[in-house]
């Protein structure tokens, strides 16, 4: 079923798309029933946890480049069993260890991130739920099953929205709809798990030793590559919410809650690309055409909806979000123009980490780290911050661009020949 790229893609976009109307109708809904003060919290813990749940989710890509190499060359099964085993029972012992710690030093948190003590030990659980998941959703994607994929995509979009309504509306307000993230993970893990079936739970014989250490290579540089990029994209919320007023920061979160529309169509192609990119190295091939596919599909769509930004700003905040975050619309222009360079950069990510990952990695770090240094110095107004959030973006796009040409294709084609 959906074997072509034409078709999965289209599924999987259809899928997303569905998935992601409920996310942003959770968060427009966030936007009319709590007071800015809370949304502007609630957005923060959200922009964090995105941090955190991408950062943690380095055995998806890890997971998904295994089971892929294994069906490119025509492995045992239970090679895909053996995989799927040692990283849950990996991810489980790391994901408790680390929830263990975020609850003994919430007060701190509390205070670094201006957040109540209460919504920092909601999202405890939260760590638990982000190192599972992506081993079960990395299974999913190795075995290009992309239809189970899209549905535990949408399992918890769901589930987040009709647990967040409910604790909403008993009186919860802002800790309600931080609760809902963690339950509505729980749910989504259980309902990936049933996708995967009983078998993946039969005894599979232990993993080579150079697999193993491959992996932790692989996973270290996964870790940081994740954790950078998403730093990237949520860093200037942080740096707003600690150094705004309440209502100057739930206007920047709504117009950054908007500019994550543009990350929609990369998500998705991404997800596809990259066991595509792995068993195109595998088989000795260069990914050219599957780049330029890839990129052109991201940058001609992030394009449109560029346009569609500068033009009707001012109306899709209105109807978004109301009167009260009027000044998110002057924004949107800006981070659009962020979102196409993220969206070329999010293919890039993808295409190292299924090749050679170590230079992308470190340009990574060397931009979340100037991104920060810039946010720490010039803050003064939301201006300064959206045109620092758009040089990161167009600086990791550009960079990554450069590395291809420059030494990862000629690597590549060495390979080719050898």
């Amino acid at each position: 079923m959906f074997r072509s790229s034409l078709g999965q893609t289209g599924f999987l976009f259809g899928i997303d798309s569905l998935t992601n109307l409920i996310d942003y109708g959770f968060h427009i809904f966030l936007g009319w029933v709590l007071v800015p003060g809370d949304f502007a919290m609630v957005q923060t813990v959200n922009a964090i946890l995105l941090v955190v749940i991408t950062t943690f989710a380095v055995m998806q890509p890890v997971v998904a480049r295994y089971i892929a190499k294994n069906a490119a060359e025509e492995a045992a099964e239970n090679h895909d069993r053996a995989v799927f085993q040692t990283f849950f029972k990996w991810s489980f012992a790391l994901g408790l260890l680390l929830t263990v710690l975020i609850l003994l030093i919430q007060k701190p948190l509390e205070s670094l991130l201006n957040i109540p003590a209460a919504a920092v030990s909601l999202s405890a659980g939260v760590l638990l739920l982000s190192l599972l998941r992506p081993v079960v959703a990395g299974t999913l994607q190795g075995q290009q099953r992309f239809v189970a994929f899209g549905l535990t995509r949408l399992a918890y979009a769901v589930n987040r929205f009709i647990v967040a309504a409910v604790l909403i509306g008993l009186g919860a307000a802002g800790l309600g709809a931080v609760a809902s993230m963690p339950l509505g993970s729980a749910l989504a893990l259980a309902g990936g798990l049933l996708f995967l079936g009983r078998a993946v739970w039969q005894r599979a014989p232990a993993l080579p030793a150079h697999l193993v250490q491959s992996t932790l290579r692989l996973s270290t540089a996964a870790f940081i590559a994740y954790a950078a990029y998403m730093g990237l994209q949520s860093s200037d919320l942080v740096w707003v919410n600690r150094f705004f007023e309440s209502e100057t920061a739930g206007s920047y979160a709504a117009a950054v809650l908007l500019r994550r529309i543009l990350a929609l169509l990369p998500g998705v192609i991404t997800v596809i690309l990259y066991p595509r990119a792995v068993a195109l190295i595998a088989q000795k091939q260069l990914p050219d055409r599957l780049l330029v596919k890839s990129l052109g599909a991201i940058t001609l769509s992030n394009l449109l909806l560029l346009v569609i930004y500068l033009l009707f700003n001012e109306t899709i905040v209105n109807v978004m979000f109301g009167g009260q975050y009027s000044s998110a619309a002057s924004l949107l222009p800006g981070m659009a123009l962020a979102m196409v360079g993220y969206g070329i950069a999010v293919v890039w990510l993808n295409l190292y980490l299924a090749t050679r990952p170590a230079l992308f990695v470190l340009l990574l770090a060397g931009t979340v780290i100037l991104q920060n240094l810039l946010l720490a110095a010039f803050h003064q107004s939301l201006e300064q911050v959206t045109l620092i959030f758009t040089l990161s973006g167009w600086l990791l796009a550009l960079g990554g661009t450069a590395l291809y040409f420059a030494w990862l294709r000629p690597t590549l084609l060495k390979l080719d020949r050898g």
